[in-house]
């Protein structure tokens, strides 16, 4: 359980109405009280965020990375900022133009190395500016950009932004639905190309479904949807390319909502709307473990969030439906057993950190001990989008204008 005397920070950033030069922005910051108390937080102008906005760390946890989705007049977004986390100070902007608007998903390698996912300017596709960093500073004078090109039905309004890091920081990952696409992060350049589904194949039923990554492993895997028929396909990285491992054919639907994680021997699958969760060895492709999660069997059962931490904890959520989160649970699958958490509320976000499970909710952070202890909780004081995890334990809350950290450690 986390110390009810543990200091919590929250940094609200909004961008100034009449936007000139920002080296002087500041996102004004008050500490929080202990946890589960809540404050007033004073806030300047931001524009505004998106639910699929999220928050960066440096290695140390004392800069945030965060792209504005639209800019202040409603335009859409091209600017990503870094923020000193103690102090809440803004450092440094970085432009997405010409390549990009609607920054969305950021990545960051342990050296420094930024990278943002973006909507293309000319084409509609998907666009990645790249750029070291230092201390929040952005090195301009070593930025690269690349932009992919991205199927789309007239049903589909957004391209995926899903990117993955290396573990060594040199190689970027992306799926644009139809290939497996590794580039450079030093140079742009595409070094690995796999179309998996055909040109003018493309279809609600045929492409590429889902990519996940373990990059800490070196392993990716990838979703691939034909018809009624889904496979599994496993990559490994190795130097500047990746590998193909090995295929599984699956023995179900992967409807929407289901998901993949990786580990070392194993890959473990969580199957939306049955309740299903298998795992796989990856040396064989044998069945070696079957879950039936009643809990997050009933429709609608989204699955929005799986993946295995460093002590082996799988980890499912199911948001919950209507207004009020009807259904709305956590399970949680460790070597000893499995918990289910039913939360009572819209189950926006979760993640597991030192053997405790962290959920974020409309207007509250609940964090509950996986050893039985009591939960501890902390209301916030505007409705939340997302959230992520720094390496330091500190979680940063996106709101539709605000950016909130707390400290979890």
């Amino acid at each position: 359980m986390i110390a009810k005397d543990r200091k919590k920070r929250r940094v609200v950033m909004q961008l100034m109405q009449k936007v000139v030069f920002l080296p002087a922005l500041i996102a004004l910051l008050q500490p929080i009280s202990s946890f589960g108390q809540s404050c007033s937080v004073s806030l300047e102008t931001l524009g505004s965020l998106s639910k699929s906005n999220n928050i960066v760390f440096s290695e140390d946890g004392s800069v945030g990375y965060v792209a504005a989705y639209k800019e202040v007049d409603g335009q859409p977004g091209h600017s990503v900022y870094s923020f000193d986390t103690s102090s809440g100070n803004i450092i440094s902007r970085l432009d997405t133009l010409p390549s990009g608007i609607y920054p969305t998903r950021l990545e960051l390698s342990r050296s420094g190395t930024l990278l943002v996912s973006a909507r293309a300017v000319e084409d509609n596709g998907a666009a990645f500016v790249i750029v070291p960093t230092a201390n929040g500073l952005f090195d301009e004078s070593r930025r690269v950009t690349l932009s992919i090109a991205v199927p789309k039905l007239e049903s589909e309004e957004s391209i995926p932004d899903k990117v993955a890091i290396t573990s060594d920081g040199l190689y970027g990952i992306y799926s644009n639905k139809v290939a497996l696409i590794m580039f450079s992060l030093k140079t742009g350049q595409v070094l690995f190309y796999e179309e998996l589904v055909g040109a003018g194949e493309y279809a609600v039923d045929h492409k590429i479904q889902s990519l996940s990554c373990d990059l800490v492993r070196n392993r990716v895997a990838v979703v691939l949807r034909r018809a009624e028929e889904y496979k599994l396909l496993i990559y490994t990285v190795q130097d500047a390319t990746l590998a193909f491992e090995r295929i599984l054919t699956l023995p179900e639907p992967m409807s929407e909502g289901s998901t993949v994680a990786i580990s070392a021997t194993k890959v473990t699958l969580a199957f939306s709307g049955t309740g299903n969760v298998v795992s796989y060895e990856i040396a064989t492709g044998q069945e070696i473990s079957r879950t039936l999660i009643e809990e997050l069997k009933a429709a609608p059962a989204l699955i929005v969030k799986h993946s295995l931490s460093d002590d082996e904890v799988v980890y499912i959520q199911r948001p919950g439906h209507g207004k009020k989160g009807k259904g709305a649970a956590l399970a949680v699958i460790d070597s000893v057993k499995t918990q289910v958490f039913q939360i009572n509320e819209s189950l926006i976000d979760a993640a597991i950190l030192n053997r405790k499970a962290i959920v974020l909710m409309p207007t509250r952070l609940r964090v509950y001990d996986l050893d039985g202890g009591e939960h501890s909780e902390h209301r916030l004081s505007q409705q939340c989008l997302n959230f992520s995890l720094g390496r330091d334990g500190l979680a940063g809350i996106v709101t539709e204008r605000s950016v909130e950290l707390v400290d979890l450690d």
